[in-house]
C-alpha cells in the first residue's frame, strides 16, 4: 500500500502527517529532540537528522512531523517522505516498547566552554564493506561490537545514532576508532561525511560512547593452554588487525581446535580465511604445537 501523506502549513512551520495503520491505538506522543528519540524512536531519530525537523508526534494512526524548510524548496519535505516510507517499508521498529518511559541520560550543559575539539577522519579497510573512523581520543575502554538498533539501544547511545544512518548495518567500536558496516550497493563517499559529523557532534558534547552501567565483562577460569593462546591473541593479533578496523576475539579451545570470532572489518572480510589460516592459525601452532585448527565462529 502506497504511503499517504498530507501537508499543512503552522504559522512558519510546514507539518507533514502521515497514515500509519502500525501505530493504531496509541496514545499520543511528542518528541522534540533526537536526544529523547535515541532512546524511543530509530525513525524519530532519522527524522532528526534531517535539517530543519523540529518535531516528531505519534498519535492512533498517525505520525506527524514538524519542520522549517523554507517556502521554495521541497528537498526537506521530500528527505521527510523518503526517510517514513524507506523505515515503514522494511518493517524496521518504529518505537521501541518503552517508549513511553523516560530516558535515563547524563545532563550535558550546552556551553560553549564544555564543546569539545574533535577530530575524526576515515581510513579504508582490507573489507569493502566497513570503513574504520579515527578518533583523536579514546572512547571505550574494551571494545564494543553492536549488530542491531535493538544491539545499540542496549549498548552504545553513539551506535544507535549511527545506525540511524540510512544502509548502517553494523558498529564496531574500537579504543580510538569506529568501523561502521553498511549493506547496500551505495559507495562509501555517500555516507562518509555524515558518518564524520555524527561522530563529532556526539562526542563533542562529552557524551559516553557506551551507556552508563553498560558492561560486557565476563569472568572465566583458562586452563594454561588458553591462557597462553590469549597471550598471543591480546598482544599480537589483536593490536594488527586493529590497525584495519577490525578484532578477533578468543571464544574457546576444545579437542585441538581454537575458535575466534570475527569482529568489526574482519567480519564479512573477502581475506579473512587467508588472515585466520595463513596468519593467526600458523602463528598459534607455534606457540601450542597441540591445536589442530583455527575456526571461526
Amino acid at each position: 500500500m502506497a504511503l499517504k501523506m498530507v501537508e499543512n502549513k503552522l504559522d512558519d512551520l510546514t507539518v507533514l502527517t502521515f497514515l500509519l495503520e502500525k501505530l493504531s491505538g496509541m496514545t499520543y506522543f511528542v518528541l522534540k529532540d533526537k536526544n529523547r528519540a535515541r532512546e524511543t524512536s530509530p525513525l524519530a531519530l532519522k527524522l532528526f537528522m534531517i535539517p530543519g525537523i523540529s518535531e516528531v508526534e505519534f498519535m492512533d494512526g498517525t505520525l506527524t512531523v514538524k519542520g522549517l524548510f523554507g517556502e521554495s524548496s521541497s528537498f526537506g519535505k521530500e528527505m521527510v517522505f523518503e526517510t517514513v516510507d524507506e523505515h515503514v517499508s522494511s518493517d524496521e521498529i518504529i518505537l521501541f516498547e518503552d517508549y513511553d518511559k523516560e530516558p535515563i541520560e547524563e545532563k550535558v550543559e550546552e556551553t560553549k566552554e564544555e564543546k569539545m575539539s574533535i577530530s575524526v577522519y576515515s581510513e579504508i579497510t582490507p573489507n569493502p564493506s566497513t570503513l574504520k573512523f579515527v578518533i583523536d581520543k579514546t572512547i571505550v575502554d574494551e571494545p564494543l561490537d553492536v549488530a542491531t538498533i535493538e544491539d545499540a539501544k542496549e549498548k552504545s547511545p553513539l551506535a544507535v545514532e549511527l545506525f540511524a544512518i540510512t544502509d548502517v548495518s553494523g558498529v564496531y567500536l574500537g579504543k580510538n576508532f569506529v568501523t561502521v558496516a553498511k549493506n547496500g550497493g551505495n559507495q562509501w563517499a555517500e555516507y562518509e561525511d555524515t558518518i564524520i559529523t555524527c561522530i563529532k557532534d556526539f562526542l563533542s558534547e562529552n557524551k559516553n560512547a557506551v551507556k552508563k552501567g553498560y558492561t560486557g565483562a565476563v569472568s572465566t577460569e583458562y586452563t594454561e593452554v588458553e591462557k597462553k593462546i590469549i597471550k598471543v591473541i591480546e598482544e599480537e593479533i589483536r593490536p594488527a588487525v586493529a590497525m584495519d578496523g577490525g578484532d578477533i576475539i578468543f571464544k574457546a579451545y576444545e579437542d585441538g581446535i581454537v575458535y575466534l570470532q570475527m569482529l568489526g572489518a574482519c567480519a564479512g572480510c573477502p581475506s579473512s580465511t587467508a588472515t585466520l589460516k595463513m596468519g593467526v592459525e600458523m602463528r598459534l601452532k607455534e606457540v601450542v604445537p597441540e591445536i589442530e585448527e583455527v575456526v571461526q565462529v
